[in-house]
């Protein structure tokens, strides 16, 4: 439109319409920048917690390089695992073994580490998720499975025992909600229990990488 044209109600029209749609894309950019601002305060914060832990209750193992470097590696992963999965949409997060990270630390370190470093991780992961509750649950559930059957870990067999009794909870944990959120039986989302089963047998895949990780980071256990 040149200076001096008259504006007809046609042109007065796409106008108002172009005027709509860059509104919508300036709100839109605002909404993206607020949302990256909320992930970084949302992040930081369980990350901060992380190391709180870590300075205040097992201060030894931050005297070790290879332990730093092992400890800070699975918050950076598995979240990175479950970003890729959602952006490319390949399967459902539930198919990612989240519950090795708590097995390889109870492993060479303790349970308590295992259990608020699975925590913190899984509370990053589900910063991605549009569906954040089921997955907290099903995921703090099998990391404490997790937990209670290695307690006393002396021979390799004893992972595959494990793994089967992840999968029953994580079955169980994710029906149970299901229920809750009143889902008839016959509707039940029966895709997500083979996805968990999947799981499942992705965990005895810790077996060889409990032994490459002992290789790596110079660690010992009295794993047979």
């Amino acid at each position: 439109i040149d200076r001096g044209d008259i504006v007809d109600e046609m042109t007065y029209q796409i106008l108002l319409s172009l005027e709509r749609e860059y509104s919508k894309s300036d709100k839109s950019s605002f909404y993206d920048y607020t949302t990256l601002l909320g992930k970084l305060l949302y992040v930081s914060i369980i990350a901060i917690c992380l190391v709180l832990y870590f300075v205040m209750f097992r201060r030894d193992y931050l005297a070790e390089t290879r332990r730093i470097l092992f400890l800070a590696s699975i918050p950076v992963i598995f979240p990175i695992l479950t970003s890729f999965l959602i952006k490319h949409s390949l399967f459902s997060v539930y198919i990612i073994p989240y519950a090795m990270a708590p097995i390889f630390i109870r492993v060479f370190m303790d349970s308590r580490s295992a259990f608020v470093t699975h925590v913190s991780t899984i509370l990053i992961c589900a910063a991605t998720l549009k569906y954040p509750y089921e997955f907290i649950a099903t995921q703090l559930v099998s990391g404490m499975i997790a937990i209670y059957s290695l307690r006393e870990l002396s021979q390799r067999s004893q992972l595959i025992r494990s793994a089967l009794f992840i999968t029953l909870a994580a079955i169980t944990t994710y029906a149970g909600i299901e229920l809750i959120q009143g889902t008839d039986i016959t509707r039940m989302n029966w895709g997500m229990y083979i996805y968990i089963t999947i799981n499942g047998i992705m965990l005895l895949f810790a077996y060889p990488l409990l032994f490459l990780l002992e290789k790596m980071f110079g660690f010992t256990s009295n794993v047979t």
